[in-house]
């Protein structure tokens, strides 16, 4: 298993939310048909996010930390793609904790 400070560190900024929610995304085995909405609403906030990150804009960065980041987190957590969300829909085991 790839290290998470390995993923970051190869990715670009420009695309680099949108590349980790793909990755993300792509790792999951429980998502169904029936997420796929939420899965769109990930991407489009990663996009939001990548957007004001390779604009350089400060105020920019700054107001959207407080909207499309916080609701990209919770996003995330629903699908159970982020360690809170995988420990509320039961999906963490004891193995995975060893890669670690």
């Amino acid at each position: 298993m790839q290290q998470l400070s390995d993923v970051v560190r190869v990715q670009p900024v420009t695309g680099r939310m949108r590349a980790s929610v793909q990755e993300s995304v792509d790792a999951a085995e429980h998502l169904i048909y029936a997420d796929e909405a939420d899965v769109e609403l990930a991407f489009q906030l990663a996009d939001i996010i990548d957007a004001a990150r390779d604009s350089g804009d400060e105020e920019r960065l700054h107001k959207v930390s407080y909207g499309p980041m916080p609701t990209l987190h919770k996003v995330l957590t629903s699908l159970g793609l982020n360690p809170e969300g995988r420990q509320k829909l039961g999906l963490d085991d004891q193995d995975e904790d060893e890669d670690w």
